[in-house]
């Protein structure tokens, strides 16, 4: 049992009462109450806000506190003993509003991490059935081709910009201020409960942003998410050293269109340790937007571990990672790695993903690759003013159209020259 005193709003005094109840699973169940000693001149309500947080073994732990207090006093409670996990918060999200039915700015169902489960509880976050409430219609992550696209990373929706109007957002995804340089060497004077090597709040799973484990997003050309497969699933861009702060920037390639519904992207994340090891997979609704290209992407392979020896990485479009769950896994990482702890995969170099966006993974073949202009000038024998046909990638199918169309016209005038010349030898 804790107790505390905290000041509160207009100099209030608050007794504050935190108690930890764990069971076998190492879950744990934190309810914090408040007691004002309220001055009867003022009359204020208390609204409250919870958080899922970790304990122990970085395991699922809700919060309860009151949303009007400072965030001084909210986070110093919530370093008391926890750490929060994290996932990507978009509009386009499954899950934003949570699963209770209503929308629910404080709302943490997205970020529980997914481990040891069976495939149907960890594919598409089924686990607190995340993949049974999508965005509302006409919402969509909007991926611009051969641009960047922006998610906030949070332990909690109430800690982005799509909660409580902004109110406790800050650089970081717990909403607390914290050094530029933040690590467990510089802790900024918030307080180390687990005295672990890692950094205790947002739960990153790294000692620095140098350690960060990388993350990613990937795309499947359906529109349904009960079509979307580890075979169609493929990983477009990467980020290296993050999660860290709470605003992460993507770089897309050139991709194509969705179909008229969009797309389904799926956000990913495996932390090198500091933490359990497991993953993370949300999905968002997606659309690509801008000059859209015209090469359909390839189908993916799993990756494999390639760290320090680039030749045995994968090449071309690779799969979203599974690992470490009882079924589905398409990842095998066993031994160690080169800084002596066990093999943990990631988007990352030990997985041949490269930073940024993925240019790798389009098909081969009949398709116009490069996104310089292409020019086509016809000959002379035309007897036609010189055209020039100006166009990217994405044009790829206009230009064949046209070049088609002047074929035929060119085809027609000749056949049409051949048959004169053939009535003026009858003549003759």
């Amino acid at each position: 049992m804790l107790w505390h005193g905290w000041p509160g709003p207009k100099g209030l005094a608050y007794k504050l009462e935190a108690a930890c109840y764990v069971d076998y699973n190492q879950h744990a169940d934190l309810e914090v109450k408040t007691e004002p000693r309220l001055d009867p001149q003022v009359s204020w309500s208390l609204p409250q806000l919870s958080l899922h947080t970790n304990i122990l073994q970085h395991s699922s732990v809700p919060i309860v506190f009151p949303s009007t207090m400072r965030r001084a006093f909210i986070l110093a409670l919530f370093f008391t003993c926890v750490q929060a996990h994290l996932t990507a918060w978009t509009k386009g999200m499954y899950c934003l509003n949570g699963t209770s039915g209503f929308n629910n700015e404080n709302n943490d169902d997205p970020v529980s991490p997914l481990f040891q489960l069976p495939k149907a509880q960890w594919w598409m976050h089924h686990v607190n059935r995340c993949d049974q409430f999508p965005p509302e219609p006409g919402n969509f992550l909007e991926i611009p081709a051969n641009g960047r696209f922006a998610v906030e990373v949070a332990s909690n929706r109430a800690f982005t910009s799509f909660s409580y109007g902004g109110r406790y957002v800050s650089e970081w995804g717990d909403g607390a201020d914290h050094p530029d340089d933040y690590s467990i060497l510089n802790l900024g004077g918030q307080p180390n409960p687990g005295k672990s090597n890692c950094i205790p709040s947002p739960n990153l799973h790294a000692k620095s942003e140098a350690t960060a484990a990388g993350t990613a997003f990937a795309i499947s050309y359906h529109s349904k998410l009960s079509d979307v497969t580890l075979e169609n699933l493929v990983v477009f861009t990467v980020k290296y050293h993050t999660p860290f702060k709470r605003v992460v920037t993507y770089d897309a390639p050139n991709l194509p269109r969705c179909p008229p519904g969009g797309c389904i992207c799926v956000w990913g994340w495996i932390p090198n340790h500091c933490g359990q090891s497991n993953i993370y997979m949300m999905p968002h609704r997606c659309i690509v937007t801008g000059k859209t290209g015209s090469v359909p992407l390839d189908r993916p392979k799993p990756p494999v571990w390639c760290e320090g020896n680039p030749a045995a990485c994968v090449k071309g479009p690779k799969q979203f990672i599974a690992w470490n769950q009882l079924e589905g896994n398409n990842v095998i990482a066993e031994g160690y790695q080169k800084d002596g702890d066990l093999k943990s995969p990631g988007y990352n170099q030990k997985m041949g993903f490269e930073n940024g966006a993925q240019t790798d993974i389009f098909k081969s073949g009949n398709y116009i690759v490069t996104t310089k202009p292409v020019s086509f000038t016809p000959s002379a024998s035309t007897r036609k003013p010189t055209m020039t046909i100006t166009a990217s990638v994405s044009d790829a199918s206009a230009i064949r159209e046209c070049l088609d169309a002047r074929a035929l016209e060119y085809i027609h005038r000749r056949n049409s020259r051949r048959k004169a010349h053939r009535r003026l030898d009858s003549i003759h």
